[in-house]
């Protein structure tokens, strides 16, 4: 699979060659595997972050910050999927 495009946006041809370079052999890609380790911890402790009392009038206003915190980690761990499919 190949490194998603974010990770290479605005660099030019060389600057993305080198720094494909990096992130695929940064300590055999074990920097981003931790990173991606951490992000996953995250989003389980938002998994489990409940707030029961439904009749506070912020109730929804927390859901609503809890479903944008698993978004956004979410979207950043998607950037590591790539080294998923290099083991394969």
């Amino acid at each position: 699979m190949s490194i998603p495009v974010a990770w290479l946006k605005g660099l030019s041809q060389e600057e993305r060659s080198t720094f494909e370079g990096y992130i695929r052999n940064t300590f055999n890609g074990r920097v981003l595997k931790k990173l991606r380790e951490i992000l996953d911890e995250k989003l389980d402790i938002v998994d489990i972050s409940s707030h029961d009392d439904y009749t506070s009038p912020g109730w929804a206003y927390y859901q609503a910050d809890l479903q944008g915190q698993k978004r956004a980690i979410r979207e950043i761990r998607a950037l590591f999927n790539f080294l998923d499919q290099e083991r394969k």
